[in-house]
């Protein structure tokens, strides 16, 4: 975990990809 902020960034990526498609 020597970079939280990256996961947390990548996290944030996938769900905002997800409610896209959910969206689309």
């Amino acid at each position: 975990m020597a970079k939280p902020k990256k996961n947390t960034q990548a996290w944030a990526i996938t769900y905002a990809d997800m409610v896209t498609l959910l969206l689309t």
